[in-house]
């Protein structure tokens, strides 16, 4: 839907392309025009307001030109997953376990992005809503989606269409978010799932009473290829996580001051938790990419040390050896090479985001 698809290079799928960026074109510039106004009057909390809306389309912006820039490492990781799935057939268990485990965390981050950006849209059709079914004496108020500035329409006479303008670019932005991501949680779990392999491999290897040089030579090549894979993943990522960290950060940040901003108008406080709260859950799963594959690929060496590898001849140890070596270097994804993808990173991002909270609340002061 998105075009970004690497086996479809049609007409079609650049025709798509191009609508997604001009959606962001012109969802980014009114944006932009309303942060400039609220800066030119030097007004801290406008700027508050507005600087959340403006960083998330910047970041979905940069993950879907990500793809396009990464369009041929793409195709060859995926190259590879369909590749796997053809010849390793003895070993296809394990690589379903892992596969269905990347599917429920791909399920469940779709359903919760996706049902907060439509309670998000809605948020605002809570009062004319209520107009039509609870009608008053008085027209209730009416507030858009977020702050924006258009040169040569007035927002209050133009209200429906520029509110399907602002939903339509919501949503945009929340669904080229939720497809990138669903695709990097595909191909993190499947070089979860050769790992995972590489050490069933040994251990069926070591398990059986003669032990043949083909079948190490298979481990060894499925640990090959899961590095190689990995490789190919670091490039694909690294520049894009370091931008979407830092901006996560700010985002965090500013909509925890936004909430206390706003805490005398229930509407305007729950959408500022709701994008609150899907900031905090996307830098979750997003440090929850590099933790999965830390753990899977260091459980590599202790699969084979705690298998009978001591009975097996001396050229098998030796290359049992250079396995567990390079298995203990364990794979980091990393952002830019300035921010290590884990959960105890996460936990330090998160206490820092309190501090620029902190910063930004002593501002307002």
């Amino acid at each position: 839907m998105l075009g970004l698809n690497p086996y479809n290079e049609t007409r079609g799928s650049r025709i798509r392309q191009k609508v997604v960026v001009c959606t962001f074109v012109l969802g980014i510039i009114p944006m932009f025009l309303q942060l400039c106004a609220v800066i030119r009057y030097t007004d801290l909390d406008g700027i508050i307001d507005q600087a959340p809306n403006l960083l998330l389309t910047i970041s979905s912006l940069i993950k879907f030109e990500n793809i396009v820039l990464n369009r041929k490492r793409i195709k060859i990781l995926l190259n590879f997953i369909l590749n796997d799935w053809k010849i390793l057939t003895s070993e296809l268990p394990v690589l379903e376990k892992t596969t269905a485990q990347g599917n429920r965390l791909a399920y469940l981050y779709r359903v919760a992005l996706l049902v907060t950006v439509v309670c998000f849209i809605y948020i605002p059709l809570i009062n004319p809503t209520l107009d039509l079914i609870l009608p008053l004496n008085e027209t209730r108020p009416r507030e858009q989606l977020y702050g924006v500035y258009y040169v040569f329409i007035d927002i209050d006479d133009h209200f429906t269409s520029v509110f399907l303008h602002l939903s339509w670019t919501a949503f945009v932005i929340v669904y080229n978010v939720i497809a990138v991501d669903s695709l990097y949680i595909l191909i993190i779990h499947h070089v979860c799932g050769l790992f995972d392999i590489c050490g069933y491999q040994i251990e069926m290897a070591l398990a059986e009473n003669r032990v043949q040089y083909h079948q190490f030579k298979l481990c060894v090549i499925t640990h090959h290829k899961a590095l190689e894979f990995f490789g190919y993943l670091q490039k694909c990522t690294q520049n894009m996580f370091l931008l979407v960290v830092a901006i996560n950060m700010i985002l965090i940040s500013t909509t925890a001051v936004q909430i206390l901003m706003h805490m005398d108008r229930p509407l305007d406080s729950t959408r500022f938790i709701l994008f609150f709260l899907c900031s905090h859950f996307h830098l979750y799963v997003i440090s929850l990419f590099g933790q999965i594959v830390l753990n899977h690929s260091t459980v590599l060496a202790k699969r084979i040390y705690n298998c009978n590898w001591y009975e097996v001849p001396i050229k098998f140890q030796k290359l049992l050896c250079f396995m567990i070596v390079r298995s203990s270097k364990p794979c980091i994804l990393s952002a830019g090479g300035l921010y290590d993808m884990n959960m105890q990173n996460y936990a330090i991002a998160v206490k820092t985001c309190m501090s620029y909270f902190t910063m930004f609340l002593s501002m307002r002061e």
